[in-house]
């Protein structure tokens, strides 16, 4: 159905189901139409952090669960980080957050040594070249994309 207002009338024009839907929506007692509208509400920031948290203790930390000692990464320091990742990135949805991570904890095959916790794959601080600098293995893995890193065994297989 499409509506279509000019300077002395509004114009509906639409199939015989609209129109029929439309004069069901008549109100015969007052002579108007009541139409119910839908408004596209966006949930606030506080709302959001909710959801992002309850996201990273339910599905991204058990990702990381029981690989090392350690391996899930500080809960708060999870979330917060997480957070403020997809705040600043919301380009990148939770779907290709978990295959990026996913594809990271494989590459490690069952060799999980050398693998950063949880929450210093979204972000970490380092110092270089004595600047504190924030780096993200996450973003990086993103970026990249999973399909560009060759595992560990590959190499091993050369010998």
């Amino acid at each position: 159905m499409h509506i279509k207002i000019t300077n002395d009338k509004l114009q509906i024009v639409g199939t015989e189901n609209d129109i029929n839907e439309l004069k069901s929506l008549f109100d015969e007692s007052n002579n108007s139409f009541t139409i119910p509208v839908k408004f596209k509400v966006e949930t606030s920031l506080n709302e959001k952090i909710q959801e992002i948290e309850k996201w990273v203790i339910d599905v991204y930390r058990p990702m990381f669960k029981n690989l090392k000692q350690g391996s899930m990464g500080d809960r708060y320091g999870c979330i917060q980080k997480m957070a403020l990742f997809m705040i600043v990135h919301p380009e990148y949805s939770t779907d290709d957050i978990i295959t990026a991570t996913k594809a990271y904890i494989q590459s490690f095959n069952s060799d999980h040594t050398y693998m950063m916790q949880a929450d210093y794959f979204i972000f970490k601080q380092v110092r270089h070249q004595n600047k504190e600098m924030i780096t993200s293995k996450l973003l990086t893995w993103l970026e990249d994309g999973p399909e560009q890193y060759v595992s560990k065994d590959f190499f091993d297989s050369i010998n």
